[in-house]
């Protein structure tokens, strides 16, 4: 008989993991989320937060007035149609029909009065300290990693100090009837379990890590802003009727789910609504609006985070990004009216997605007929198409190559002549002795992996680069495209490179 669900309610709220009597391994799997509609004894009044001297919690728990959602700016209302479509699920057991509202009503929750919370500060991150000694650190910064990786972004930190947290991880003591809760989000009294209320003997070794980490994924969701995902008008169809799936924001199962946490398409469509919602807006897992394939997180049993989510920078049209960055150095003129683009390079080389911003098209900047100098090189997913970025009127853009008069050839790095570039490089470790004075450069690409047009910085003489006379560790070994071998040699901080003609 099942066992009646029990979630605490009060002037906040907390999303409850419940285990029912377990007395064989078939039994575990009744380890769930109660799937209960996050609701407090009165929805009209806004939440309590006592967050001063509050030892688990410095962060209050935040709704905008009236739950009502920023998008613009953000969003078209086509794009937030298709997020609400998405979060709001196909099936009577995934998604969330509630959230639909968020298209129409332009309101984040369950109904009218009762928003979903976040607990993130205006910095627009969730940071957390973990007390814990049932749940790892290990563990903890596996589920930031999983969030990080479907938001492409980092919206949650975990944090040295537990001054700098937005709330704390801890066990306590279950004191209660009416259920056995795991533990939970409180909101206002940061994130706790109840490790007394779990029974790691009914799961070897894998299935209680990918519980543990499940549970933390879950309740961190809470976090963020998600409600329960499993079906519904408040997500809870799943819970109440004892439906287990892969959606890990409704009943989830190590027993059932032998491939690991597997994020879904209702995980990102949620978080992207969930991230209008707070204090300072984001925009949060935006390539589930121009997915092409079967883009997911998952944390596998063998302890890693993987995703398949496209990285780097959306441009032009859903689905496109431009995902590697090159060092490229010509001088090229813009023929064709193209539009502009601007972005940081920083979200491609932290690993991250963003969206290119774009501010106008070639022809209104004044930009055809110029000779520009083009600085980097991108590629995109899409293997054909590059673009180029360049400096022009005091700021930088980037243009489809294709708006250019000549396209850039690959080339690699060029020294001591015109047409000598350097084409492989092989690690070696080998001592030499420098004996004539030739010319000497230095670059940063050791591995020429990053550049696709560029000059080798000339660094004078093996003479004044105090390169002669002792005994030198050659590095790497340097091929050129006309047959000439180099010496690539550490010294003061910087790779020198120079002909191996000049050494014994």
């Amino acid at each position: 008989m099942k066992k009646k669900l029990f979630c605490w309610l009060g002037m906040f709220f907390v999303s409850c993991l419940f285990l029912f009597g377990l007395t064989s391994k078939v039994d575990a799997e009744k380890f769930f989320y109660q799937e209960n509609t996050p609701e407090y004894s009165n929805p009209s009044a806004p939440l309590k937060i006592q967050t001063k001297d509050n030892h688990y919690q410095n962060s209050p728990a935040y709704s905008n007035p009236d739950g009502k959602i920023s998008y613009r700016g953000i969003y078209q209302q086509s794009e937030l149609n298709k997020l609400a479509e998405i979060a709001g699920g196909d099936d009577q057991y995934l998604g969330n029909s509630g959230l639909r509202l968020a298209a129409t009503d332009y309101f984040y929750g369950m109904k009218e009065g009762v928003p979903y919370y976040n607990v993130i500060g205006p910095d627009g991150v969730y940071q957390l300290y973990n007390e814990s000694e049932f749940m790892s650190d290990q563990q903890v910064r596996f589920a930031a990693d999983y969030w990080n990786k479907l938001a492409s972004q980092t919206i949650v930190e975990v944090v040295e100090n537990r001054e700098e947290s937005d709330q704390v991880i801890y066990d306590s003591e279950w004191i209660g009837s009416g259920g056995v809760p795991l533990g939970g989000q409180t909101y206002t009294n940061g994130l706790k379990f109840y490790p007394g209320n779990w029974k790691p003997d009914q799961f070897n070794e894998t299935q209680l890590d990918q519980q543990k980490v499940a549970t933390l994924i879950h309740e961190i969701g809470h976090g963020l802003g998600i409600p329960h995902l499993g079906g519904g008008v408040d997500g809870a169809n799943a819970s109440r009727d004892i439906q287990w799936g892969s959606e890990f924001m409704a009943p989830w199962s190590p027993f059932r789910n032998p491939d690991g946490i597997v994020s879904s398409d209702e995980n990102a469509a949620s978080l992207a609504l969930a991230g209008m919602t707070y204090q300072t807006p984001k925009k949060l897992a935006f390539w589930i609006l121009g997915k092409k394939n079967d883009y997911n997180v998952v944390y596998t049993p063998s302890k890693e985070v993987v995703s398949t989510i496209p990285i780097g920078v959306q441009i032009n049209f859903p689905g496109h990004f431009l995902n590697k960055r090159y060092t490229a150095k010509a001088q090229v003129k813009i023929v064709e009216n193209y539009n502009v683009y601007q972005f940081d390079n920083g979200i491609i080389e932290r690993g991250e997605t963003g969206i290119a911003n774009q501010p106008g098209i070639t022809q209104s900047y004044g930009m055809i007929g110029q000779v520009v100098s083009v600085t980097d090189l991108y590629t995109s997913n899409y293997d054909s198409v590059a673009y180029y970025r360049f400096d022009f009127n005091g700021d930088s853009y980037i243009v489809d190559s294709l708006a250019f008069e000549t396209k850039i050839e690959k080339t690699g790095i060029n020294l001591d002549f015109d047409n000598n570039y350097l084409i492989s490089v092989e690690k070696i470790n080998k001592k030499i002795r420098v004996t004539k004075n030739i010319i000497v450069s230095t670059i940063d690409d050791i591995l020429l992996e990053n550049t696709y047009k560029d000059d080798a910085t000339r660094a004078g003489s093996t003479w004044s680069a105090g390169l002669m006379g002792g005994e030198l560790t050659a590095d790497y070994l340097y091929q050129s495209n006309n047959g000439y071998y180099y010496y690539g040699v550490f010294h003061n901080r910087k790779l020198h490179v120079f002909n191996i003609i000049g050494t014994q």
